[in-house]
């Protein structure tokens, strides 16, 4: 808590004080009937006002309207503060979401082998890959492919996980004149290889 919010805080209970005081002593003087000079109506005009009330009355009302103002400003900062905790929880939830997850680079090469005369430029092309998640499964598409290395292409895929286990992936030209696929791509995090026996190596 800052010195600001401190100062208007210790300020605001010293009117509150000050008002239930008023209160009281014209509970009081009221029971006790020990001030009839203050029962005395007294006739407020202006600002659109015509009003004949009491010195007593118009004590009391401030009374009341300094003893609530506290109430007030603590239903306010109560209510700032429940939005800040809103506001902080939502952060939280999509940093928990995004927790262990990454961003992660593949590097595909295109075959050309149809007659073609040259791959196509990467902003001619969009992604559609097949995944499996712990939290989702289902098509994603990428509409932003860059060049890699030479002939290469650079996917860049978000929210990647250790259980992400993508079973197809294409490479779509905007088009739809072209399109290339790959399968079983596998867990991009966790990659398997299958190994062929082969002899052993003479040291």
């Amino acid at each position: 808590m800052n010195f600001s919010a401190t100062t208007n805080q210790t300020t605001t209970l010293i009117l509150s004080l000050v008002g239930v005081l008023i209160l009281f002593i014209c509970l009081v003087l009221i029971l006790t009937n020990r001030a009839p000079a203050i029962n005395v109506h007294q006739k407020i005009k202006g600002f659109g006002l015509d009003m004949d009330v009491s010195l007593i009355t118009i004590l009391v009302i401030v009374g009341l309207v300094l003893a609530l103002s506290s109430a007030y400003v603590q239903l306010r900062d109560f209510q700032r503060d429940l939005e800040s905790i809103r506001q902080e929880n939502a952060g939280l939830n999509i940093r928990l979401a995004h927790a262990g997850k990454s961003r992660v680079t593949l590097l595909l090469q295109l075959d050309v082998d149809d007659g073609s005369d040259s791959l196509p430029n990467p902003t001619e092309l969009y992604c559609k890959y097949y995944l499996n998640d712990y939290d989702y499964e289902g098509w994603r598409t990428v509409d932003t492919i860059n060049q890699g290395y030479a002939d290469e292409y650079r996917l860049d895929l978000d929210d990647i996980t250790s259980f992400t286990n993508i079973q197809k992936l294409m490479l779509i030209q905007k088009d739809k004149k072209r399109a290339w696929v790959t399968q079983s791509v596998g867990q991009v995090l966790k990659p398997s290889y299958k190994l062929k026996k082969t002899e052993v190596p003479k040291e």
